[in-house]
């Protein structure tokens, strides 16, 4: 049989001028390594950061006139904001008294003062998704130019909507009428 070997050991010694620099490039490496963790840890917040500020919704309660030609008014949401927003809850009061969201039809009869039901309406399902640029009509209605004023005026003094929305990381927001 032949002798085999199992374990090699080499010893290096070490002169006792150079120890020094042998610790001090230790730390710096150490020292070096630190630095890297605390900046890639505060590249990936601020990257966070401007992934939330990037996609922040903005949703605003507007009422408008469709067409010239067609004169009408209408009350819609828009996402004027750069990020999606889920509409969480809606909240309707005319006269300051809460107005259920599932008798949206009587809210429109009451502000539009519109008892033939010449209008169109919308009730946002719950956790509706709003694109942004993106608008959704709860009322819409035909009337002429001097009605569209008068019943713009009985909007803004008797309607009071109140909407709870969020984005797609969880900030809540809300907006009001």
């Amino acid at each position: 049989m032949y002798p085999t070997v199992e374990y090699v050991v080499y010893v290096v010694e070490q002169s006792a001028g150079t120890s020094g620099w042998i610790v001090a490039s230790s730390i710096l490496s150490v020292v070096i390594a630190a630095a890297a963790l605390f900046f890639s840890i505060k590249h990936i917040r601020d990257e966070r950061k401007h992934k939330i500020l990037t996609t922040k919704p903005k949703v605003i309660i507007q009422i408008t006139s469709p067409e010239l030609k067609k004169p009408g008014l209408r009350l819609s949401l828009v996402n004027c904001g750069l990020g999606p927003a889920i509409i969480n809850r809606i909240e309707y009061s005319v006269n300051k008294k809460p107005i259920e969201s599932d008798v949206i039809a009587e809210l429109a009869r009451v502000i539009l003062a519109d008892e033939d039901g010449a209008f169109f309406y919308n009730k946002p399902a719950k956790e509706q998704h709003l694109a942004p640029q993106e608008s959704y009509t709860i009322v819409d209605t035909d009337c002429d130019i001097y009605q569209a004023h008068e019943v713009k005026t009985r909007i803004s003094e008797q309607l009071d909507i109140r909407i709870t929305y969020s984005s797609i990381y969880g900030e809540q927001f809300t907006t009001e009428l």
